[in-house]
């Protein structure tokens, strides 16, 4: 028998989310995302863990909002802030349908509650098996401030009612002042 395929599967590590004391701003939650390649502009709300300890999902309901993983990095922190966002749902396309679709050097931008908007630029994307998910490099600590955007892929299992593969977008803060440039608008 097949192992139960899950919308988000692999255990993230236990951190506080807190960056370090005195950094200015580090403690700002995110409030929305926006993704303008791709005419994403979402709320964001607060994911923790389920009872298995794997990393929560915005409720179906609200497929239209990104869940910020609460116990890691927040955005614009030192580490891999985790975002997750569900691909579709019974009525159609959710909020990461397309995500598959960015590519190296489009932006990412992240508004955080003190009104700070991040801007992050997409390094890599890849689609993984979910019994094969690389949670070392997903969650892990690039060593500068990162952002991962996680959803389902691949098949649907109408047994399990899951996907069986997650795609992971994989992207690093960009830093100055240079003004959004013609990858943000494609």
């Amino acid at each position: 028998m097949p192992a139960r395929a899950r919308p988000f599967p692999v255990k993230p590590p236990r951190t506080t989310g807190v960056g370090p004391t005195g950094a200015k701003g580090i403690d700002s939650p995110p409030l929305n995302l926006q993704i303008p390649s791709l005419d994403i502009a979402a709320a964001v709300m607060r994911v923790g863990v389920d009872e298995d300890g794997r990393i929560g999902a915005p409720p179906l309901s609200v497929s239209d909002k990104v869940g910020w993983f609460k116990m890691g990095p927040r955005p614009g922190a030192p580490g891999a802030a985790v975002m997750v966002g569900h691909y579709d749902n019974t009525t159609g396309p959710a909020v990461f349908y397309r995500i598959s679709e960015l590519t190296p050097g489009r932006r990412v931008f992240v508004t955080r509650k003190d009104g700070r908007r991040l801007r992050f630029v997409v390094t890599k994307v890849a689609t993984y098996p979910k019994d094969e998910f690389p949670a070392r490099e997903v969650y892990g600590d690039p060593g500068h401030p990162a952002l991962r955007l996680i959803t389902c892929a691949g098949a649907f299992n109408t047994t399990t009612r899951h996907y069986l593969d997650n795609t992971v977008v994989f992207a690093k803060l960009i830093t100055g002042r240079r003004a959004a440039g013609p990858m943000d608008r494609r």
